[in-house]
């Protein structure tokens, strides 16, 4: 109240004594020169305000010019936001009343305020008008200027231009440098928020194409079996991609990777070679390209290719090593079925050539050794007689099997039970298993689907198969049992032959499909009927191996594709 008091009308005073009025205009100056000031900062603030909180440009804009109007008194603000070819794009305002409709669909079709083709064609920031409607007749905003004079001036950042700003203000602070600075540094804090707009907008796009590049890169890297490594040597900090941890048969980022627990899990027997290689390449700049087994928790071996790099300081010692790890282990047992194949198919060809020059004078042989058996002889030649006799007889059946590995003509394929094809196989050796003592357990899928195959060559296949399991399980304690199992696996049908003989040695297990290798003793295997089997199988579309461990027995499984699904 004591202010109301001071800013009352004083009485006038008669001529020559109006002492009192300089003070008093000077006053009133002073208070509107502190509401301005006040009013400046309100509108510097609340700008501020909005730079630091708001987060979306559409509403930044359009509280800016609210903001304008109601604390910096402008009677209406607005502003225009342009793309890279200048075309507006975002429209924002205040104050503007019925003609902001008319003014934003002008703009959609391009016709834009003589004021901003003007600011924009000229090389200056900012531009004025006093009374600009008598000039501007076209403009629909010139209509609201009356007495009113505009300020203008561009939105721009680091010679990036976003948009203009537009306000309009009393006539007479037109040419008030004050009032222009004030707009230029309002202007200044807008674009400045603008350009972090777009700043944030890249920074989150790269960090979005950065998640897309690392989910990709992971993908990849899973579909690839291949995993990334990052070694810190100085510190012992060894980072893995998630993939590395899923070919160790790991959960991602399970533990904390170091060079220690990277060499516990690389098998015992390739430990030291693979150490050898890695001292190699630190301290003598020798390339890191290695193949080497793998042991996982649950007990398996996997084979995995190794390679990487190693950085050095300026003193050239060792700091870090980057690097790959692909699991090879299916690459591995192509190549090595390949190379088995490749092998089966030269043999083949050496084979068919031998064993038919060997069958002709073999088979005169045998007949005269059958015609001089039937002739009167001495006892003693007549023994020799036999023993030559059985001795050509089994030299022909070897050979007759060289034929049947090394044969080429197509075989008759056509629907198959593989339940009864097992069956007739078990019916077969029946004898000889009770006189074994060899206990049989099937456990056949009910209504498993056909395959297509030659049931001649498929028996021929699980004959060979039973005949081993039996001989390897009656040697290693006299009896045994075996059982066998069928299921379908999507399109294909699987046959499993477990037995609980004495397993075969890891160092042998590789070999047992060779042609000629055998484990029996001499004079009892020719070492060629399971790659007669493996022949079969893969001229069938199918496969066949087998798994086992020393002391637990042996599992031979064999896959055939469903009838139909050959070749898919």
């Amino acid at each position: 109240m004591k202010n109301s008091k001071k800013l009352q009308k004083p009485p006038e005073e008669e001529p020559g004594t109006s002492r009192q009025s300089v003070p008093e205009e000077r006053y009133r100056g002073t208070l509107d020169r502190i509401g301005h000031l006040n009013a400046v900062l309100k509108a510097l603030r609340g700008v501020d305000h909005l730079i630091t909180r708001e987060k979306d440009r559409a509403r930044l804009i359009q509280e800016s010019c609210e903001l304008l109007v109601e604390t910096r008194g402008y009677e209406n603000a607005w502003i225009l936001l342009v793309d890279k070819s200048g075309r507006i794009n975002l429209v924002a305002g205040a104050g503007l009343g019925e003609n902001f409709p008319i003014f934003l669909e002008q703009l959609k079709r391009g016709k834009y305020p003589q004021c901003v083709s003007e600011l924009l064609a000229q090389k200056e920031a900012f531009l004025a008008y006093d009374q600009p409607g008598a000039q501007h007749e076209e403009c629909v905003l010139a209509k609201s200027h009356g007495k009113y004079g505009v300020f203008r001036c561009k939105l721009e950042y680091e010679g990036k231009l976003y948009g203009i700003l537009g306000v309009t203000i009393l006539s007479e602070t037109v040419t008030d440098t004050e009032e222009k600075d004030l707009f230029l540094e309002l202007s200044s804090d807008i674009s400045y928020a603008l350009h972090n707009f777009e700043e944030e907008e890249k920074r989150r796009r790269a960090e979005e194409a950065l998640e897309r590049s690392e989910a990709n890169l992971a993908q990849a890297q899973q579909i690839a079996h291949l995993g990334s490594w990052d070694w810190d040597i100085v510190r012992n900090t060894l980072h893995w991609s998630d993939e590395i941890y899923r070919i160790f048969g790991l959960e991602p980022q399970q533990f904390g990777a170091t060079y220690e627990a990277f060499l516990n899990s690389v098998h015992p027997d390739d430990r030291a070679f693979v150490q050898k290689c890695m001292n190699e390449a630190l301290y003598e700049n020798k390339p890191y390209n290695i193949e080497h087994h793998i042991l996982l928790p649950d007990g398996s071996v996997r084979y995995v290719q190794t390679m990487g790099e190693v950085v050095l300081d300026k003193d050239r010692k060792p700091v870090r090593m980057l690097g790959t790890m692909q699991d090879i282990t299916e690459r591995r047992e192509m190549e090595r079925q390949l190379m088995l194949t490749e092998r089966l198919i030269s043999l083949g060809e050496l084979i068919s050539g031998i064993a038919h020059e060997l069958n002709n004078p073999l088979t005169g042989i045998i007949g005269l050794s059958e015609l001089l058996l039937e002739k009167d002889v001495p006892d003693d030649v007549k023994e020799d007689l036999k023993l030559i006799d059985k001795e050509v007889k089994r030299t022909a059946s070897i050979v007759r099997s060289l034929l049947t590995f090394a044969r080429k003509q197509e075989s008759e394929k056509k629907p198959v039970n593989m339940n009864k094809a097992i069956e007739d196989v078990l019916k077969l050796r029946a004898y000889e298993q009770k006189v074994s003592n060899i206990e049989v357990d099937t456990r056949f899928a009910p209504d498993l689907p056909e395959v297509t195959a030659d049931s001649f060559q498929l028996g021929q296949v699980f004959l060979n198969i039973i005949i081993n399991a039996e001989y390897f399980m009656t040697q290693a304690h006299g009896r045994g049992t075996l059982t066998v199992t069928t299921e379908r696996d999507g399109d294909i049908v699987r046959a499993a032959f477990a037995d609980d003989g004495p397993g075969i040695a890891p160092e042998v297990l590789p070999r047992i499909f060779d042609p000629f290798f055998t484990t029996k003793p001499l004079g009892e295997g020719t070492g060629l009927g399971l790659s007669i089997a493996y022949g079969i199988v893969a001229a069938h579309g199918g496969k066949i191996y087998a798994e086992s461990e020393l002391g637990k027995g042996t599992t031979f499984i064999v896959e055939l594709p469903l009838a139909g699904k050959e070749g898919q």
